[in-house]
């Protein structure tokens, strides 16, 4: 009754407060159904207050749980187990967000079974789309009943998202989840749910959040004597840039972007260091804007220091950058590994492995289809890994992982291991890139508002154009193949009927990409195509044009565009900028090369 007065209290409090500030949305929009309640609002705040599995019967009237979270994707393996497992069966559950949720659980089945002969392994997916560690935590606890014998932790890519509902998530909305669970005695679990959403993400708060969720996890297990193999996650750190968009208002970083912009990466790297040196970029502290700053001025030294060939400084301003955004990679890793320790649980390095087979360890579009999501043919070598964590640590409250150690069969692992990397090494030559990443991620009805133009959604163009360059060029094409495909998605839901809104910023990004390959000609068609069609963001593409025309040696056109753009002067400072720059005309390009060694 007491705890029960509490949330009420906060609840009301909550309530009264509702002018509080809204959270940033991420990728996709909120989606409203006809009760006012967005889908997403449902998918992560309410269906998770509910049980993932249900008892059931199966077709032979057999006693099973079956799997009963809307969003539950079906898998290679049956979505349901037995209530009683069998003496020689043991029972895995993977839990994480959407990594978890893709992974294909046969491949962890197969190789357990190599490692452990004469066992049989039920292994059940409970990754969930957006799930975060405050969601596996949840999830972690209900798993704990069902009498597991090996949990996999795939938790960190999704911390610190916020997803927007109606406009907002607010105190008003967190309120409103509090009171409607008040009765039902789950508030306790609605209020781990929300309270990180009512905070502005900082990077050392998301992971600190983080870690409070895994060491509860790792403490639950434990003390049921059940292992836990977590799980480094990798992270596409080198061809997906920052969220947000490069300050090119600060003068500081557009005098770095300028040199990049036009291919002398040995000056650019150089003002992107000198930039770094500022008071406001070497001590940000929790300023949202400085932070992003300073992850983008990480990111395109990063760039500009791989295509001078300093592969090893490239990669530790990658990551650098990485810290300073949300979910911070490189600090969560760091904690799942000292947890890990601290536990003893085992860690299936992931992150390492993915650099190991990276050209330079540099993780890039090679193995990922956005920045987090790895291609389905990497599935074997996450497989051997988190096996092969699971074989190497031989104690979890005094007993053996899964089984005796004398049980596993290690010559068999590491042969199987190494098949994969192989395996792994010889399917990167040959795949499509990018289909899974318009299912997901970032197509949807936020291009057609853009202010300025997504460095994120230039990448994917990248993406597409290194495995389908027809698409990129015969964007009609696209267009097609895009409606064909962009639907049924709780992110994005209603991105098909919406195509036709977005698309002049679609040919905006294309034309970004252009320009950013030198390919001027091809840019101004695909600017011009953007502005031909209208809509949001006109008068940013127009700035970009200009750009193009000046960097294409047409400089009095250049001028005359900037002279053209000079009563957007208060909106983007980079218009008198470049106006300055493009005064006397761009000095020729030093000749280094535009595309990344690879």
């Amino acid at each position: 009754m007491r705890r029960g007065a509490a949330l009420a209290f906060l609840s009301a409090a909550l309530l009264a407060g509702c002018g509080g500030r809204e959270a940033p949305s991420p990728e996709g929009p909120a989606v409203s159904r006809g009760d006012g309640m967005s889908d997403q609002y449902r998918y992560l705040f309410l269906d998770p207050l509910h049980r993932f599995f249900v008892p059931a019967k199966d077709a032979q009237g057999g006693d099973i749980y079956r799997v009963d979270r809307a969003g539950s994707v079906e898998t290679d393996l049956p979505k349901s187990f037995p209530r009683v497992k069998g003496a020689k069966t043991l029972r895995v559950f993977v839990v994480g967000g959407s990594v978890a949720q893709i992974f294909n659980e046969a491949r962890l089945k197969e190789l357990l079974e190599a490692a452990l002969p004469g066992y049989g392994f039920e292994v059940v997916d409970c990754g969930m789309s957006g799930y975060d560690s405050h969601h596996d935590l949840l999830t972690v606890e209900e798993v704990l009943g069902y009498d597991p014998d090996l949990i996999v932790l795939m938790s960190g890519v999704n911390e610190g998202f916020r997803i927007s509902f109606s406009g907002k998530l607010g105190r008003r909305e967190a309120a409103a989840l509090m009171a409607r669970t008040l009765l039902r005695e789950r508030s306790i679990r609605a209020w781990r749910l929300v309270r990180s959403h009512l905070a502005v993400p900082v990077p050392s708060r998301v992971a600190a959040d983080g870690e409070k969720n895994i060491a509860r996890i790792l403490a639950l297990a434990k003390a049921q004597g059940v292992p836990v193999v977590l799980c480094a996650l990798p992270w596409n750190f080198r061809d997906m840039p920052p969220r947000g968009w490069p300050p090119l208002w600060e003068r500081g970083f557009f005098e770095a972007w300028a040199r990049f912009e036009r291919g002398d990466f040995v000056e650019a790297a150089e003002r992107f260091r000198e930039h770094l040196k500022g008071p406001a970029m070497e001590d940000p502290g929790k300023d949202p804007a400085r932070l992003i700053e300073r992850s983008f001025a990480l990111y395109y030294l990063a760039r500009s220091l791989e295509r001078l060939g300093d592969f090893a400084g490239a990669r530790r301003r990658y990551l650098a950058s990485l810290e300073d955004q949300i979910p911070p990679m490189p600090a969560i890793n760091r904690i799942i590994r000292r947890l890990g320790g601290a536990y003893g649980a085992p860690v299936a390095d992931l992150e390492r492995a993915f650099a190991e087979a990276s050209p330079h360890g540099l993780v890039g579009a090679d193995f990922f289809e956005d920045e987090m999501h790895w291609e389905r043919w990497c599935d074997g070598m996450v497989a051997a890994e988190i096996v092969a964590a699971a074989a190497d640590a031989v104690r979890w409250q005094g007993r053996g992982i899964l089984a005796p150690p004398e049980a596993w069969d290690r010559r068999g692992l590491e042969a199987l291991k190494e098949e994969r990397a192989a395996a792994l090494r010889r399917s990167g030559q040959k795949r499509e890139k990018a289909w899974l990443v318009f299912k997901y991620r970032v197509w949807n009805k936020r291009l057609a508002a853009m202010d300025r133009l997504s460095d994120r959604i230039v990448a994917l163009m990248e993406m597409i154009y290194r495995g389908r360059p027809d698409l990129l060029l015969g964007a009609d094409r696209m267009k097609r193949w895009l409606q064909e495909r962009v639907q049924d998605n709780i992110w994005s839901p209603d991105a098909k009927k919406d195509v036709e809104d977005w698309w002049p910023a679609v040919m905006a990004h294309i034309g970004e990409f252009f320009l950013r390959e030198g390919r001027y000609q091809d840019a101004l068609r695909f600017f011009d195509e953007s502005l031909r069609l209208g809509g949001p963001g006109s008068d940013y593409v127009r700035l970009r044009r200009a750009v193009a025309l000046g960097l294409a040696g047409r400089a009095g056109e250049a001028r005359a565009a900037f002279d053209g753009l000079r009563p957007l002067d208060g909106r983007y400072a980079e218009i008198g900028f470049y106006a300055d720059l493009f005064r006397a005309g761009p000095p020729p390009p030093p000749g280094a090369s535009r595309s990344a060694t690879r």
